[in-house]
């Protein structure tokens, strides 16, 4: 879900029209009762992506039935209002770093318990890295094949690599680098023009640490890879998966990334890019990526399959 700038600007003004006509404020749920206008269009596109309708911001007759329904609906949620466990966020800064800029957490992300720190204000370590040159076209997802975040950024540093962001179990998001500015080893063949998250993850059962946190175990009968024989993946937790779907469109849009999914068509007969073979450096078309889909590494593919679901239906 991405709103150019004029979608924006017309989404606003459209919503400004139906105000008191269609609805009143004050009658709708959270967080549409207490928005601003722009946040009053971002709670209005999330929820859209949720219910796989048009996301356009505009809080017209058939997204007003379907916040009705939903709030109607006792065995579900608001989508806009994922239960997130992530710490307060008036405690962080609540930015990314992008073209050298702090940029904030839109008001919707941070209603929804989505938190954010930064290597800039809040004391996060900036990883390795070296001025890009080129331009970003591709957002990696990565899975960390551990326990916690502390843990995932002493091991980055231990090895010298580095990558952009991590999402901790909680759904607190943490910037370790500038997402346009720095170019980072994490995605291989695609340093030059990617960005990367790192969610933290123990990814098969027998590195998990904390069961009370990962104890969602899946048969892995689908076609990406597991280590040893035990073919089981541990889930992300439903904070990181809710958080994700929020922030991902989100950070394509102020990184200028296509919010579109090129490794979509990848299945078990067909696990990897064309041209791996012969080209062991092909890269994916642009866009939103897991590092599984043109790297040996196993992560990332769970949370894409999501992520595209969400977006398509």
């Amino acid at each position: 879900m991405m709103l150019s700038s004029d979608q924006f600007s017309e989404a606003l003004r459209y919503n400004a029209k139906k105000v008191g006509v269609l609805y009143d404020k004050a009658d709708l749920p959270w967080p549409w009762n207490g928005a601003s206008a722009s946040s009053f269009v971002w709670a209005t596109a999330f929820f859209q992506v949720q219910e796989r309708m048009k996301a356009d911001g505009k809080l017209g007759t058939g997204t007003l039935r379907a916040i009705k329904r939903a709030e109607e609906n006792t065995s579900v949620e608001v989508p806009v209002k994922p239960e997130l466990s992530a710490p307060k966020n008036t405690k962080h800064s609540n930015a990314v770093v992008v073209n050298g800029e702090r940029v904030k957490l839109p008001q919707a992300l941070l209603d929804a318990g989505i938190s954010a720190s930064n290597y800039l204000d809040d004391g996060e370590p900036h990883f390795k890295h070296r001025k890009r040159t080129k331009k970003v076209i591709h957002f990696v997802l990565h899975e960390t094949c551990g326990n916690t975040a502390e843990g995932c950024k002493k091991t980055i540093k231990k090895k010298g690599y580095g990558v952009q962001l991590i999402l901790s179990h909680d759904g607190h998001l943490s910037c370790h680098g500038d997402l346009v500015l720095d170019r980072m080893v994490h995605a291989n063949q695609v340093n030059d023009t990617s960005f990367g998250v790192e969610v933290v993850n123990p990814y098969a059962p027998k590195y998990i640490r904390n069961k009370s946190i990962w104890h969602r175990i899946i048969k892995a009968s689908w076609w990406t890879w597991c280590p040893g024989k035990d073919r089981r993946y541990v889930t992300p937790t439903e904070s990181q998966m809710a958080t994700a779907r929020l922030l991902v469109p989100w950070l394509c849009e102020i990184t200028g990334v296509p919010y579109r999914f090129p490794t979509r068509g990848l299945n078990k007969k067909k696990r990897r890019i064309d041209g791996l073979i012969t080209k062991p450096k092909a890269r994916p078309g642009a866009g939103v990526v897991a590092h599984r889909d043109f790297s040996n590494h196993a992560d990332g593919r769970y949370m894409l399959e999501d992520l595209i679901g969400e977006s398509h239906g």
